[in-house]
């Protein structure tokens, strides 16, 4: 990520292309988008109740949580009493992006209807 930097190869050997790593390629990560759109329609979670809504192992979640820290769309609360829960919610930033990723879902999913209908005609 940027404030690791870094890089990563794709391609075949013969024509391998070096690619550095920037801040948006923890969108690409997968359950990235679902994280942030979760996060946006129900509001603060603790990690088990966001791991239960995605149907994904905690491990990928955690990681993944840990990711979009990093790029400063979540911020996690630990509560000091008992049961001690990591409290996970969208940073200002974070609610920015979930806005523009649910805006693109609601033009794609339009669009879809409508090129969809237009091909069964």
């Amino acid at each position: 990520m940027g404030s690791r930097g870094g890089f990563y190869r794709t391609g075949s050997i013969q024509r391998r292309v070096v690619i550095p790593y920037t801040e948006l390629d923890v969108m690409e990560r997968r359950h990235a988008m679902k994280v942030l759109l979760v996060l946006r329609d129900r509001g603060t979670m603790n990690k088990t109740e966001l791991v239960e809504s995605l149907t994904s192992g905690a491990g990928s979640v955690q990681t993944r949580i840990d990711e979009l820290c990093e790029a400063g769309l979540l911020m996690v609360d630990e509560e000091n009493v008992r049961p001690f829960r990591k409290m996970i919610s969208l940073s200002e930033k974070g609610k920015r992006v979930a806005d523009l990723i649910e805006d693109i879902r609601s033009i794609l999913s339009d669009r879809f209807r409508r090129s969809r209908t237009a091909c069964i005609s």
